[in-house]
C-alpha cells in the first residue's frame, strides 16, 4: 500500500509541474498510439507502465501486428483503400 501511496504522489507531481491533461495507462499499442496523439495534437500527457520495459502485450504478439498501407503490403505490391 505504501508504494501506492508513492506512485500516486509522484504521478500528482509530474502532472502538477508540467500541467499535464491526460494521463495514459499502460504502453501497449493502444496506450503509445494514444500518448503519441495527445502529444501530436499540442497536449502533455503521462504514460503510466508497470512493467520497466515498453510495449505490453503488444510486444509479445508472435503473429506481428496488423496494419493498413503497411511496407510489406506496398513492397508486396498489394493495394490497400487507403
Amino acid at each position: 500500500m505504501k508504494n501506492i501511496i508513492i506512485l500516486i504522489l509522484l504521478i500528482s507531481f509530474i502532472i502538477y509541474k508540467n500541467n499535464t491533461k491526460a494521463i495514459v495507462i499502460g504502453s501497449g499499442l493502444a496506450g503509445l498510439s494514444t500518448a503519441i496523439t495527445i502529444l501530436e495534437n499540442g497536449g502533455n500527457v503521462v504514460l503510466v507502465e508497470k512493467q520497466s520495459s515498453l510495449g505490453g502485450n503488444s510486444s509479445k504478439a508472435s503473429s506481428g501486428i496488423n496494419a493498413a498501407h503497411s511496407e510489406n503490403q506496398k513492397s508486396n505490391n498489394i493495394k490497400d483503400s487507403l
